[in-house]
C-alpha cells in the first residue's frame, strides 16, 4: 500500500505510465506536429478507417513497425483502434 494511488479513470494509468505530467497528457498532438511514419499514418487516417494491412501497403513500411507506431500512437490518443481491426483518427 505504500505509494499506492487511487485510479478512478483508465486515462489516469495511461498518464503514470507516460510519465507525462496530467496537462501535458491531456492534449492530444495534431497531425502537423507529427513526423515521419507517425505524420504518414495520421494522414492516410485522415477520413478513413483502414485495416493494418492497408497501412502497411499504402505506406509501404514494415508490417511491425506500422504495428508500433499505431500502438504509441494509440497511447497518445491520436488513433484508436476500431471493431474488426480497423485504425482510425480520434476526432
Amino acid at each position: 500500500r505504500d505509494g499506492a494511488t487511487l485510479v478512478e479513470d483508465p486515462e489516469e494509468i495511461l498518464v503514470e505510465l507516460a510519465g507525462l505530467p496530467p496537462a501535458l497528457a491531456e492534449r492530444k498532438p495534431c497531425v502537423d506536429e507529427l513526423a515521419g511514419l507517425e505524420r504518414a499514418l495520421a494522414l492516410l487516417l485522415q477520413g478513413e478507417t483502414l485495416a493494418t494491412a492497408e497501412l502497411v501497403e499504402r505506406s509501404r513500411a514494415d508490417t511491425v513497425q506500422v504495428l508500433a507506431t499505431l500502438v504509441e500512437l494509440e497511447l497518445r490518443g491520436v488513433v484508436v483502434r476500431a471493431p474488426g481491426g480497423l485504425w482510425r483518427l480520434v476526432p
